[in-house]
């Protein structure tokens, strides 16, 4: 019972999470085609606060599918409950290093107005390989928990009780 509540718990938060970083990639790509450079600076302004709001909670997300995931693998140990931990281990050192040292350095060149130089693009390449990076390995996973969840020995069987008590 416990198992499949934390199988169900880490299919939820994985869901919230590739499902979050897909809303990124076509909200922002939206949001710079709807309002362009030159003619607004809407876009430019607005998509650093979604990228903010969205590392604070894919950071969120990160810690409760690790722990999720460990306390799954502490109940039914698999070899299947360890590869999905070391995917969502890389998957989370993706968003660590996006969120602390890549969109800093973003911003303050953003403020300084050096957002058309070359190193603002590099990386911002950096921060965007990131972002796939994770996005794959977020995939897997959730292919991984599907898989998981149904395999053989997955899910502890419930102990049995006998229909009728012995006289």
């Amino acid at each position: 019972m416990m198992a499949r509540l934390i199988s169900t718990l880490v299919s939820l938060v994985l869901s919230l999470w590739l499902g979050g970083i897909v809303f990124l990639f076509i909200g922002v790509s939206t949001l710079f085609r709807a309002f362009p450079r030159p003619a607004s600076d809407v876009a430019p302004q607005a998509a650093p606060a979604l990228f903010h709001v969205w590392e604070r909670y894919q950071l969120v997300l990160a810690a409760v599918a690790l722990l999720s995931v460990f306390a799954w693998y502490v109940i039914v140990r698999t070899k299947r409950l360890i590869v999905l931990f070391l995917l969502l281990t890389l998957a989370s050192a993706a968003a660590v290093v996006s969120t602390t040292l890549i969109t800093p350095r973003i911003d303050q060149m953003r403020e300084a107005g050096q957002s058309s130089t070359a190193e603002f693009r590099a990386l911002h390449g950096r921060s965007m390989q990131c972002y796939i990076a994770q996005a794959a390995l977020l995939l897997v996973s959730v292919v991984m928990t599907s898989w998981t969840s149904g395999a053989p020995g997955a899910q502890r069987a419930a102990p049995r009780i006998p229909d009728s008590a012995p006289d």
